[in-house]
């Protein structure tokens, strides 16, 4: 991405109201459709006040990636015809854009594909916002790196190594890590018993907490907590079939918050945050975990182990308790590729979303609408974790039954946050799209964290 170059491009992409008077163009008038053919020089763009984050998004993205050469884009044109209210969200929709197209997070090819660099043509008064988006967008593209990287090299030790080079240069931000005997030592076992097939030292569990506090007026503290799968081969209840390809996925949620904490600490916001990362390999071996064990978790539950391909939940369920009895956090989100069944409930259009109250929830859409993510509440009810009821421990981790999989491990999580408020997000079908990362979730955590100062 490039400010106001000036050179010649070979295509234009301009705004218009939807009621425009441009003559000689075939559009279809949908709102964000662009037209003007694809050899003429000048693009145009529907653009409304009241314009859909989302769809504008999807809409450039779908445009510059069909581009066979660089694009201007007249951002004054764009900024002209949506309130001043709104100009923040328009600038973050597309400087996100511009990255994920511009950008290849993660690739071994021995050739890689040369990728167009857009131009943007805008007043240099929002050059200070603009830097500040690029941040967050190059934030998303470092986790969407993260996401595609193959497990035989995205070991918990690995992720560890790549959180400490990351954050090197930002002394505001502290890095800890507990380690499989430290955790152990805590009574972390619901964590530690998910990693038990390990072998090597770095595929051994461990828990990386980065930290930024940068808000002494306020007591509050978000805790986002991110499961990190690194890989998931579902256990003694083994995947089979294509069930056991790309899980390398399952680690997007320590990802994505770890990366929330680095956009906020390069851009000095005024927040107190702090990314917990629950990372294991779930694998098979004689040491491993079995269905119908019971292991003690953090805060004192006993849970029976009903498949131990639901493993996600355990480790966030340490993770989650750490984070409030440690951390002192005031707020809680977490965000896992928890459960399959998400597919069946939202498709790969929406992450679902489980809000305590509607305090958070309402915190939640304002940020996601925001940002241009989509999100879907579903229900935390008492019915979903009745049927996780046990005969020989507090609770079971999962049930052999169709019936709310997902909402069932909502309920179970809900269990190991001790009251506090909480909103747990399920991307297991939205964190990657055609077998990608998508990073998805970082610009909506980044508003909520942006928000904090203002509650």
């Amino acid at each position: 991405m490039t400010l106001n170059e000036k050179k010649e491009f070979v295509y234009e992409l301009k705004a218009v109201e939807k009621n425009h008077n441009l003559k000689g163009f075939e559009e279809n008038t949908t709102e964000h459709v662009v037209f003007g053919g694809l050899y003429q020089k000048q693009q145009y763009l529907i653009l409304t006040p009241d314009f859909d984050s989302n769809e504008l998004s999807r809409s450039l993205i779908s445009f510059l990636e069909k581009s066979p050469k660089s694009v201007s884009v007249d951002l004054n044109s764009f900024l002209s015809l949506v309130p001043e209210s709104r100009h923040a969200s328009l600038l973050n929709v597309v400087i996100s854009a511009l990255e994920y197209v511009e950008v290849t997070p993660f690739s071994l090819k021995s050739k890689i594909e040369t990728k167009n660099i857009h131009n943007l043509v805008v007043d240099q008064k929002y050059h200070d916002l603009i830097n500040k988006l690029h941040v967050i967008a190059q934030s998303q593209t470092i986790t969407r790196t993260l996401q595609d990287t193959p497990a035989n090299l995205m070991t918990p030790g690995d992720f560890e190594e790549r959180i400490k080079e990351l954050f090197k240069d930002l002394p505001e931000v502290k890095v800890s890590v507990l380690y499989r005997k430290d955790l152990e030592a805590k009574g972390m076992n619901a964590h530690v018993g998910v990693g038990k097939a390990a072998v090597s030292d770095k595929a051994q569990p461990r828990l990386v907490v980065v930290e930024y506090n940068n808000n002494p007026e306020t007591n509050e503290k978000y805790a986002f907590v991110g499961k990190g799968v690194c890989f998931d081969s579902g256990g003694y209840n083994v995947k089979t079939g294509s069930h056991m390809r790309w899980m390398k996925f399952d680690m997007s949620g320590s990802a994505i918050v770890s990366m929330t904490v680095r956009a906020l600490a390069l851009n000095k916001e005024k927040v107190n945050v702090v990314a917990v990362c629950p990372l294991v390999l779930n694998l098979l071996a004689p040491e491993g975990q079995k269905p119908d064990d019971i292991v003690k978790s953090y805060n004192g539950k006993t849970i029976e182990l009903d498949n131990t391909d639901a493993e996600g939940r355990l480790i966030l369920a340490d993770a989650l308790t750490y984070a409030v009895r440690d951390l002192k956090a005031s707020k809680l989100f977490d965000v896992a590729t928890l459960t399959g069944a998400m597919i069946y409930a939202l498709g790969d259009t929406y992450s679902g979303v489980w809000a305590t109250n509607n305090d958070i929830w309402n915190e939640v859409v304002v940020a996601a609408d925001y940002a241009g993510e989509l999100v879907w509440r579903l229900p935390f009810h008492n019915d979903f974790l009745k049927m996780l009821n046990s005969n020989v421990a507090d609770i079971a981790n999962s049930v052999s039954d169709p019936r709310g999989g997902s909402s069932r491990a909502a309920c179970f999580l809900k269990e190991f946050t001790e009251g506090v408020p909480y909103a747990h997000f399920d991307i297991a079908i939205t964190a990657d799209v055609g077998h990608k990362g998508t990073g998805v979730m970082l610009r909506t955590f980044y508003r909520i964290a942006q928000n904090q100062k203002f509650n």
